[in-house]
C-alpha cells in the first residue's frame, strides 16, 4: 500500500475504528468525549502540516513497530518482524509509533518522557548517517505522534467491543486483560499530556 498521504490515511483509519466502539451498547460517554476531543486535536495538527515529498513517502514501514517486534540475535543483528502489514510512507510514522505511550505498555511499562524521546530521536538520525534526508520529519512527526497513540486507542476501543462478541472465535486473554488500560481515564489524561501538549 502506497497511501497519497500517510499521516492523513492513518488518521481517517483511526475514526472508522472508533465508529465501532461508537455505535456500540458498550460504549461509555467519557470515553466517547476524549477520544472525541483528540481525534479533533489530531484533525487540527495533520491539517496544519506541511506535505511531505514522494521520496518521504517511499519507505518501507513495518507500521507496528512495538519493542517485541526487534528481534536481536547473539552476534547482536538486529531484524523486524511481523510484516503484517506494511506500507510506503515516511519514517515519521515508524519513529512516532515506536516511541507512543501506547506502544510502549503493550510489552513493557516504559513511556518515554520528553528527554528519552529526544535521545532517542538524536540516536536514530545519528544512524542514518545521512543515507536519506531529514526532509519535513520535524515538522510532521508532533501529528505523527498523536495519530500513533489514537492508533492505539481506537484499535482497543474496537478490539473492545469485537471481544465482547460470544461468536468471537479467538481470544487472547492477555489482551483482554490489557485492554481497558487503554481507555481508562489515567491513561487518556497521560496520552493527552504526553502526545496532544503541543495543541
Amino acid at each position: 500500500l502506497r497511501p497519497e498521504d500517510p499521516l492523513r490515511a492513518q488518521l481517517e483509519s483511526c475514526r472508522r475504528l472508533f465508529d465501532g466502539y461508537r455505535g456500540s451498547d458498550l460504549a461509555e460517554a467519557r470515553v466517547v468525549g476524549a477520544v472525541d476531543e483528540l481525534l479533533a486535536l489530531a484533525q487540527r495538527a495533520v491539517d496544519a502540516a506541511p506535505a511531505a515529498s514522494t521520496p518521504e513517502r517511499s519507505h518501507v514501514l513495518n507500521t507496528e513497530a512495538v519493542p517485541s517486534h526487534f528481534l536481536i540475535d547473539a552476534a547482536g543483528r538486529a531484524s523486524i518482524v511481523d510484516w503484517e502489514k506494511p506500507v510506503l510512507g515516511e519514517v515519521a510514522q515508524d519513529v512516532a509509533y515506536f516511541l507512543s505511550p501506547t506502544t510502549t505498555i503493550w510489552d513493557s511499562d516504559v513511556v518515554f518522557d520528553a528527554e528519552g524521546r529526544t535521545q532517542f530521536l538524536d540516536a536514530y538520525w545519528e544512524a542514518v548517517g545521512g543515507r536519506f534526508p531529514r526532509g519535513s520529519f520535524d515538522a510532521r512527526f508532533p501529528a505523527y505522534r498523536m495519530v500513533n497513540a489514537l492508533v492505539g486507542i481506537t484499535w482497543s476501543c474496537n478490539a473492545w467491543v469485537e471481544y465482547r462478541d460470544p461468536a468471537r472465535p479467538l481470544r487472547n486473554e492477555r489482551t483482554l486483560r490489557l485492554l481497558p488500560t487503554y481507555f481508562s481515564e489515567e491513561f487518556l489524561d497521560l496520552v493527552r499530556r504526553d502526545c496532544f501538549a503541543t495543541q
